[in-house]
Order: C-alpha cells, then structure tokens, then sequence
C-alpha cells in the first residue's frame, strides 16, 4: 500500500510539470510598504508588489483542479502568503484574479499582540510548483 502511495504521488508530481512546459516568467517579487491604520483592535499594514506588470493575469486564473483554499475550490493558481521579518505567517491571498490586485494587499494584526518590525511575501505557482520570495521590507 506504501507503494502504491509513493507511486501516486510520483505520478501526480509529473503530471503537475507536464501541465507546466512553458511556465510564464515568475520573478521574485518587490514589496513597499504604503502605512498603516488602527480600526476595531488592529493594526491594518497596506503595502504593494511593485513589479506587479512582471506577472500574467494566467498565473491568477481560478484553479479548481487544484487544491481548494478552505470552501473556495475555484482558488487561484497562484497565492501569495505574508510572514513577517521572522518567517512567521501572517497571511494569505489564495484568491487573487489579475496582477492588478497586487496594487494594494492588506495584512492585521491585533492591537494587543506584538507587532512585526517588518515583512516578507511569497508568491506560489501552484500549477508549475514554484515559489519565489519578496524583498524583506523592515522598519512598519
């Protein structure tokens, strides 16, 4: 059984590379930090992906032959995660639809909890199995 488990997940991993020959450019991202607000207990911290134009709207397309996030099983082939300085996740978008949104992405953290001193995001191609990490952005 051990086998036949290994084997299929072998095969599954092909198959993911095979639906990927020609996978679209996939730079690492650029994060700036645009401010943050206070409302209802928690630090809001507002910042963009820069280089945003780097990445086609196909890396975005809603996904639903992949795995869902949460209920949502037509989740985006690509989701990009927030940690902070620390490698500590913070968030996720796994709903993402264009480059565009990447203009402006929001992460919270409860007033009373400690707050990053900065952060880091990456982005994951789940189709072609890459993952591409941000620049760290310190100083919130």
């Amino acid at each position: 059984m051990k086998r036949l488990t290994l084997a299929a997940l072998i095969l599954s991993a092909f198959a993911l590379g095979a639906d990927c020959p020609n996978p679209p450019p996939f730079p690492s991202p650029k994060v700036i930090y645009k401010g943050a607000t206070s409302d209802s207990g928690f630090i809001r911290y507002v910042f963009e992906v820069v280089n945003r134009s780097q990445y086609t709207d196909a890396l975005f397309a809603a996904s639903p032959a992949l795995p869902a996030c949460g209920l949502n099983t037509k989740a985006s082939r690509t989701w990009l995660r927030i940690y902070d300085n620390q490698g500590k996740y913070l968030y996720a978008y796994c709903a993402l639809t264009k480059n565009a949104e990447m203009a402006k992405l929001i992460f919270s953290v409860k007033t009373t909890a400690p707050q990053p001193q900065g952060f880091f995001i990456t982005l994951e191609d789940r189709l072609c199995s890459k993952t591409v990490k941000s620049n760290v952005w310190l100083d919130l």
